[in-house]
């Protein structure tokens, strides 16, 4: 028997091993695709929760709005920063009426 593998039999394992390798990347790009798409909703709940938190600041104060989340206050804090940020790219981004 023959302990040399063929040229053959290197070519078919190499080729295996490209098309596992395409599959593979394949996968991976379709998984960093999704967890895109996954992160950008998550970024909005983010935002969401941000206003949330700072309108309840506003009406009750950053420290009974920490009480009331069970939060501590620089998460609090951190929230209101984050929606006042929003709101003011937000209106950076509005054209101005002539």
């Amino acid at each position: 028997m023959n302990s040399h593998p063929t040229r053959e039999d290197a070519r078919r394992r190499l080729q295996e091993a490209q098309r596992a390798e395409a599959v593979a990347l394949a996968d991976s790009t379709k998984a960093y695709a999704a967890r895109a798409r996954v992160q950008t909703r998550v970024d909005a709940a983010d935002q969401n929760i941000a206003e949330a938190v700072a309108k309840l600041a506003e009406v009750s104060g950053l420290d009974r709005a920490a009480q009331l989340l069970d939060q501590p206050l620089g998460v609090v804090k951190r929230a209101v920063q984050a929606a006042e940020h929003s709101r003011s790219g937000a209106d950076t981004a509005r054209p101005i009426s002539p």
